[in-house]
């Protein structure tokens, strides 16, 4: 027969946890009211998630009543990881690690429509911890409510943030140019030239709308390029992104 725990022991090894969780990441500055909700956030961080473990749901791992209880890849689990990076908590953000596993790079290319899955991935707005969902990702000029197809490469920006802050060139190399590059590819095929001047069709901006030339998507096309361009100057797609 099992027994819980006394009370006192949890205490006990709860503060020794905590009092080596947040010698990595100290910080002091004058605003007592900022400092007090830092410490909040990466206490919440911590509670929520765990290295090695899946990415957080809108809502973290709490077993309670919600209408968000899928991932939401348009907003929500990039900021949730925000805080790891500068904490020096790395180990807390599970997007590369989840956007390199075999399973889910082909569930990133099954996501889109046939005639695009040769050259190019991309993820839908709410998923499971795998990123895999019913449907295909929006794709303009095909019939869907919500084109919206800029989730992946703004997943990616939170991958750029963690190789920045760690270097790992296996994250560089596996995980973030590869995805990178198809994520690209899916943009590529919806720019049309007019007038010399290259332009996306109707795509949707998450929480706005849907308009030609969406300000969300081509912020993360400029971004897309040129990182790739930085991470791979003489890839054979090179000059493609250049222009662009």
């Amino acid at each position: 027969m099992k027994y819980a725990a006394p009370a006192d022991l949890l205490r006990f090894q709860h503060r020794r946890w905590w009092n080596a969780f947040y010698q990595k990441s100290f910080l002091s500055i004058p605003d007592g009211l900022l400092q007090s909700f830092y410490w909040i956030q990466l206490y919440k961080i911590a509670s929520a998630s765990r290295a090695q473990g899946p990415i957080m749901a809108t809502t973290g791992p709490w077993i309670e009543p919600t209408p968000w209880p899928s991932l939401w890849n348009n907003l929500n689990v990039q900021l949730e990881y925000w805080i790891a990076y500068g904490s020096n908590h790395l180990e807390l953000d599970p997007i590369p690690r989840t956007l390199g596993t075999a399973h889910t790079q082909k569930i990133m290319v099954d996501a889109l429509r046939p005639e695009f899955q040769a050259d190019s991935m991309g993820v839908r707005r709410s998923t499971d911890a795998q990123f895999d969902d019913a449907g295909f990702v929006g794709a303009p000029g095909f019939p869907s409510p919500d084109p919206e197809i800029g989730d992946l490469p703004w997943l990616l920006h939170n991958v750029w943030l963690n190789y920045r802050h760690s270097m790992d060139t296996r994250i560089r190399d596996t995980v973030l140019f590869p995805t990178l590059r198809k994520a690209m590819n899916y943009y590529l095929h919806f720019l049309e030239e007019k007038d010399g001047k290259l332009h996306l069709e109707p795509s949707y901006s998450p929480e706005y709308g849907t308009a030609p030339d969406c300000n969300f998507d081509l912020a993360l096309i400029r971004w897309s390029c040129q990182t790739l361009l930085t991470l791979r100057p003489t890839d054979p797609l090179a000059p493609k992104w250049r222009d662009v």
